[in-house]
């Protein structure tokens, strides 16, 4: 019993000089992961994508015109007369597109790689958890960033929601009103899935059609729910995409946990080589992370 009381009393005394070195770590670190942010540039990447040309995004600005007051006040109509039950099973939908659902893992992982006593790391192991390191910044700043971003320009624009459409319709505009009920174009919903699209086309390879369809699902029931417009929807996705890609090319035009890709012509991300043995990345990831406690 006395010897579990000493170990208790021990590890309490010890919990204020871990929190101490953690920040330490963490101050350290931050310092040097900017640093390494704000680099100049080492591959000349255009941060334009290639794939899209401008006659496409002319043909996009004339597709979200055509809906914007064609099928928005058709769509509210149609919205308007569906069941209860469709309306209940895309209310719970519509909850995975909150960008906390994203943020908030990424921003947790972030943080406990921050505070890590990188020293602690072998030589073989710090390149692979470098390269997590830095896709899982570039994530976290596209979901935060794009989120911060299309909240200030929806509000700016002020665009009534759809629950006004009876006395107003569907092109009412109160610009920097600052009113959630004037904050429908673009929809942050669907701009934190324009995020999720584009990084599941970088990341992903196997079920990648199953998963856009389902980030296009979740996007779409901001529609049925009655919280948005389709146009607002389009704006979104375009949006969050967009910004995605340009948060993946800075990160890839400095090295950071992404390259250009000659042969696809594409940027795809670094690869994580468990190398050597899977154990021994584990049995460092535990010892840096557990540093603060040892010292």
């Amino acid at each position: 019993m006395s010897s579990i009381l000493s170990s208790t009393k021990s590890f309490v005394t010890r919990v204020p000089l871990a929190i101490k070195a953690a920040l330490e770590n963490g101050a350290e670190n931050a310092h040097w992961f900017w640093a390494r942010l704000r680099s100049h540039p080492v591959d000349k990447i255009s941060y334009w994508p290639p794939f899209i040309r401008t006659d496409h995004w002319v043909a996009f600005a004339l597709i979200v015109l055509a809906v914007f007051f064609l099928a928005d006040p058709l769509a509210r109509s149609l919205t308007t007369s569906l069941p209860l039950a469709s309306l209940h099973l895309f209310g719970v939908i519509t909850k995975f597109g909150g960008s906390s659902w994203y943020i908030v893992p990424t921003g947790a992982t972030l943080l406990v790689l921050t505070i890590f006593d990188w020293d602690d790391v072998s030589r073989k192991v710090k390149p692979t958890l470098l390269t997590v390191m830095w896709q899982v910044c570039a994530i976290l700043i596209a979901f935060a960033g794009s989120g911060i971003a299309v909240n200030l320009i929806k509000r700016m624009i002020g665009r009534a929601r759809p629950k006004h459409f009876e006395e107003m319709g569907s092109f009412a505009f109160d610009p920097f009103a600052f009113s959630s009920s004037f904050a429908s174009f673009p929809s942050g919903h669907a701009t934190t899935m324009g995020c999720l699209i584009v990084l599941v086309l970088i990341f992903v390879r196997k079920w990648r059609f199953a998963l856009i369809t389902l980030a296009g699902l979740i996007a779409l029931s901001r529609v049925v729910i009655g919280s948005h417009y389709p146009s607002d929807i389009l704006a979104g996705l375009a949006f969050g995409g967009l910004s995605t890609w340009f948060v993946i090319i800075y990160f890839a035009k400095r090295g950071l946990g992404f390259r250009f890709d000659a042969e696809c012509g594409s940027i795809v991300p670094r690869q994580i080589r468990i190398e050597p043995k899977g154990d021994i990345l584990v049995r460092d990831f535990l010892m840096a992370l557990t540093s603060p406690f040892r010292k």
